[in-house]
Formats: C-alpha cells, structure tokens, sequence
C-alpha cells in the first residue's frame, strides 16, 4: 500500500507543470500580447484552484453535519480510507463522522471507540541510503520501509480496526484527547 497523498501531489505537480510549459505555446500560436500572461496565470493559478476545492470539499462537509445531525464540528481533515477512499473524517462533541466523496455517511459514536492513536504504517516502498566514511573505501548503507501516517480507532462494537492515512494525524489525535477528557497537555510534573 503506497501513501495516497504522494500520487496526488505528483499528478498535481504534473498538471501544473505541463500546463506551464504548455501555456507558451498559446502565444506562439495566437498573436495576441495578453496570452504572454498566460505561463504566469498558470503558475499561480492552478495551486491556488486546487486549494480552493479542498477548502470547498471541506466546507460543504461541515455544513453538511450542522444542518443534517445538528452538531458543531471541531476538527475536520482530509483522509483517504483503503475500502472507502477519499473524503473528510470530522469530529464532533458526541461522533466521528466519515464523509467520503462518493457514498454513504459513516458515522462512530465516541462511546464505542475503546482505542485510538496515531502511527505509521509500512507502504511496501523501500529506501536505501548509503553513506563513505571518508577515503577509506568503506560504505556504511541501510535500508528502511517507508511510512505513511494514519489516524486509527478501534471499536468495540464490531470488534474491528479502521484507519485514516491523513497529514493532520497528531492534531486529529490532540483533539480527541481533549474531547475524551485525556488530554495530558496541561498536567504539570512534581520535579
């Protein structure tokens, strides 16, 4: 399993990339001096639509839970689940909702969550560094799995274990602490 927020990013990056270098052949082909803009338009544009349909994504999310189930959110990000792919796993005073961009509402009251954390996960990729130690001839190299992280609870109801790869698993994390009344932030230490 790969990390789903690389692809997306490389496609991204590739869109805008071809869209740059295309934009100079629209002033080669029409003569008029405004398309000369174009590359620059490209460049800042397009990063700027995509973050504008996430916001959007995850505006309409939020606005779907407060008028549908009458709650207030007070984290909502971008996650991508293995079986239920890309959408927005948001927490309430009272639930976990997972709206994903096609399909139904998963909905996970915080009573039935018995565990839940943050970790990475092996991907299947692996990198391989290596490293001279001077002139001497000798390579000291080393292999690892990369990670991706993921945000997961564990219910007790159904006995089973989801996971959310997600870029804001530790403040999804902070949160639900602070929700569960574990948060241990604000303790201070005798010594």
């Amino acid at each position: 399993m790969s990390n789903p927020f690389t692809s997306r990013f490389t496609k991204r990056f590739f869109i805008v990339f071809g869209a740059f270098w295309g934009s100079y052949l629209v002033p080669a082909i029409l003569p008029f001096s405004i398309f000369y803009l174009t590359p620059f338009v490209v460049i800042f544009g397009l990063p700027i639509y995509f973050t504008m349909q996430d916001n959007k994504g995850k505006n309409s999310c939020i606005e779907l839970i407060r008028n549908k189930y009458n709650q207030e959110s007070v984290l909502t990000v971008e996650t991508y689940h293995p079986n239920l792919e890309w959408g927005f796993l948001t927490l309430t005073q009272q639930s976990l909702f997972f709206v994903p961009k096609k399909g139904e509402i998963m909905i996970v009251s915080l009573n039935s969550i018995s565990e839940y954390g943050f970790k990475g996960i092996g991907t299947g990729d692996f990198t391989t560094t290596v490293s001279r130690i001077g002139n001497t001839g000798v390579n000291i190299g080393s292999t690892r799995e990369n990670k991706a992280p993921v945000f997961y609870f564990y219910l007790t109801e159904i006995d089973d274990l989801f996971y959310f790869h997600t870029r804001k698993h530790e403040k999804m994390f902070k949160a639900m602490q602070r929700i569960l009344g574990t948060d241990t932030s604000k303790l201070k230490s005798n010594y």
